[in-house]
């Protein structure tokens, strides 16, 4: 079926391959009149083996009434090509139990469609199809909006919070972590997939997603599905002996270390297991530990659990049908609840298999198109944000393949992909004050399938990744950002601190940087308190880090506490309600460009999804560039950047500034973030314009 294979990024043996059947071509195809038969999962996998063997055959009859019933429900909610593609994504998670994947799937669809308010069902269908490219904000909902400082928030104080969202023109909010949790790592090691008790739960929750819903917000929360705490119930019922619950996690018995390397600044770790197999894996936090299993006892029996990152977290194995099930069912209330997203936590990490190094595997490619169509089964315009830490060229990887889902034009796996390689060339240019990275690493990114974005990023809640730094710059970075009081670590790959503080706090030059976000091509995401030049919170960092160095003791780890020393809790911990309030009444500068740029994206599509063109200025600390709309009636935007604390005369060609933005003429041209005239001299067919330190123009007519 070309109509829907070529359009998958997965890869089947040649004897997994479902054989291609006639149809129409794929753009018309719809379960009203496609011209193939109904696709009947009952004709493949073990129900058909069986039933072939003629063993059981009561049961087996029986199971085949339930499936042909499931069939029919399935029938009535999806095409058969949406069908087929389900069925080849469970083939490639689990050859071997596709059939109870796939039941699972659907069942769960049905169940959550049955379910949906009719309130969530009419917001669905009105909804743009490209929402996602609308401005995001994201925050921890217990450090955002406290009532005062060294507090927490919970999910009523949202709800006070969204006042502040509106007026600064955001409709986007990505939540990070709300899942019950010990809070050890930052909510990332969850006990239970239901909303924290210090936040208020369920019902605070539920209060908080029916205010955002009216309000018109569309909210996207994380989905940290690699790995749990030992603190969840499914772990704890693991050691207790259960042995349904002790194939929820990845098990490594009987494998051993027998190397450990550094690579280019990561320590890479070689394990063998029983049968010789040998598999190399990164140590995710080498600081800590050096290892990638949890022995633990089973009942009365040894097993070793896998794990990845911190030893308090414990990997699922997202291969099982029945952890596939519970993910499924939390994904269906979500949906239902007015969820519009998920980020998916380390995605890259997602499925493991021996002898390779666990990342990126084609079989976490379909695991995420799965949850993908779940996501877009139930919910029609709900996303995907996948975290890939790499480079751009990789990162667009997780957004797979054009296809269709619903008869409707999207990307096979991510919606939205975060942009880590920009933000590490957005950080050094203004850190520098040169716009060579920006423009190399703009020119390179790849275009991604049609309706997808890149979500640009300056500050946010992870490392940064000195990787994405330039080699002969990146030793210097890692110096300037300890001097402001961040941290280097990982030897010398991370970093963590809050962008303002490597600025000097500086109100407009902060203000520079953002206006710089929001010309990035793409859709801009701004981390809670960027927009105030909310700085380093070295306090809230070692309180985290008594916690942590505790944690780990209590497991046996041996650690001190500046070893459980966690750089990225500078970035994170609580800014109170009056904070913004006061950024906001007080107009500082970089709160009023961040407002004032919502505003005008929603006016222009230039600055909504329009190309870039760079002009020459001479200076190569001046960002400069046209921005002209897909339609070429619209209006077409000069915008320029002084990274600089010095003023700037610059000279522009005024041919070049004429066939890159289509100006007929320089007269009455205005800067539409102070809606005033712009001074430009023509002189000699060059235009010069006059700047203020880290001033910013966005110039039209």
């Amino acid at each position: 079926m070309p109509g829907i294979f070529s359009k998958m990024r997965l890869r089947f043996p040649k004897s997994e391959a479902p054989k291609p059947v006639k149809s129409q071509p794929a753009a018309s195809v719809n379960a009203s009149q496609s011209t193939e038969a109904p696709f009947n999962p009952s004709n493949h996998g073990p129900l058909a083996q069986n039933a072939q063997g003629g063993a059981g055959i009561l049961s087996i009859r029986t199971q085949q009434a339930k499936t042909e019933n499931l069939n029919t429900q399935i029938g009535k909610i999806a095409s058969p090509k949406d069908i087929r593609a389900v069925w080849n994504m469970c083939r490639e998670i689990h050859p071997d139990k596709s059939e109870q994947i796939f039941q699972s799937f659907w069942n769960n669809v049905i169940a959550a469609k049955n379910a949906q308010p009719a309130e969530i069902t009419k917001r669905n269908a009105e909804l743009d199809e490209n929402w996602f490219h609308e401005p995001f904000y994201y925050l921890y909902p217990q450090y955002f909006g406290t009532s005062g400082q060294g507090t927490e928030a919970s999910f009523d104080d949202l709800i006070q919070q969204l006042d502040y969202l509106e007026e600064l023109g955001i409709r986007n909010l990505y939540i990070l972590p709300h899942y019950e949790s010990p809070m050890a790592d930052g909510g990332y090691d969850v006990s239970a997939y239901q909303p924290r008790e210090s936040l208020g739960g369920e019902k605070a929750y539920q209060r908080f997603m029916e205010a955002a819903n009216k309000r018109g917000f569309r909210v996207v929360t994380d989905a940290p599905f690699n790995h749990t705490s030992v603190e969840h119930q499914w772990f704890r019922e693991l050691k207790e002996g259960d042995s349904e619950k002790s194939e929820f996690y990845v098990r490594v018995d009987g494998r051993e270390k027998i190397a450990e390397e550094n690579v280019n600044g990561d320590i890479v770790c070689t394990y063998r297991d029983p049968d010789g197999v040998e598999t190399k894996l990164v140590s995710i936090f080498p600081d800590v530990d050096r290892t990638h299993s949890l022995p633990v006892k089973s009942g009365d029996k040894d097993v070793n659990v896998f794990r990845e990152f911190y030893p308090f977290q414990v990997d699922l194995d997202l291969r099982n049908p029945k952890v596939l099930d519970e993910l499924f069912r939390l994904l269906g209330h979500e949906c239902n609840d007015g969820v519009l997203g998920k980020r998916t936590d380390a995605i890259a990490h997602w499925l493991k298999r021996r002898g390779t190094t666990n990342d990126g595997l084609p079989e976490t490619h379909a695991l995420q198109s799965l949850f993908k169509t779940f996501l877009r089964q139930v919910s029609p315009k709900s996303i995907i944000l996948p975290e890939a830490v790499r480079s751009a060229g990789e990162a667009a990887k997780y957004a797979g393949m054009p296809t269709e889902i619903n008869n409707k034009p999207v990307a096979s796996e991510g919606d939205a992909l975060f942009a880590f390689e920009l933000q590490g060339a957005l950080r050094e240019m203004i850190y520098f004050q040169t716009s060579t990275p920006f423009w190399n690493t703009v020119f390179k990114q790849p275009t991604l399938p049609e309706n997808a974005t890149w979500l640009n990023l300056l500050d946010h809640h992870d490392e940064t990744y000195m990787g994405f730094i330039r080699e002969e710059n990146r030793q210097w970075l890692g110096k300037y950002i300890e001097s402001k009081g961040g941290k280097v670590y990982k030897e010398g790959m991370s970093a963590g601190g809050r962008f303002a503080d490597c600025l000097d706090n500086d109100p407009e030059r902060i203000a520079m940087s953002m206006f710089c976000l929001y010309m990035t091509p793409g859709t801009p995401a701004v981390y809670y308190g960027a927009e105030i030049g909310a700085g380093n919170q070295p306090e809230h960092a070692e309180k985290m880090m008594l916690r942590q160095g505790q944690r780990l003791r209590d497991m046996g780890i041996q650690v001190s506490d500046e070893q459980a020393y966690d750089p990225r809790e500078l970035q994170r911990g609580p800014i109170s309600a009056k904070s913004f309030k006061e950024a906001q009444q007080s107009k500082l500068p970089s709160h009023s460009m961040v407002s004032k740029l919502n505003q005008l994206r929603t006016q222009f599509d230039a600055l909504r999804s329009g190309k870039i063109s760079p002009i020459d200025t001479g200076f190569e600390n001046v960002l400069a560039m046209a921005k002209t709309p897909r339609d070429s009636t619209e209006k077409s935007f000069l915008s320029v950047a002084n990274l600089s604390g010095e003023k700037k005369s610059i000279k522009l060609g005024a041919g070049q500034v004429k066939e890159r933005t289509g100006f007929n003429t320089f007269e009455s041209l205005k800067d539409y973030l102070t809606e005033s005239s712009v001074n430009i001299n023509q002189n000699n067919g060059q235009l010069e314009i006059e700047l203020k330190p880290f001033q910013c123009l966005l110039i039209s007519t």
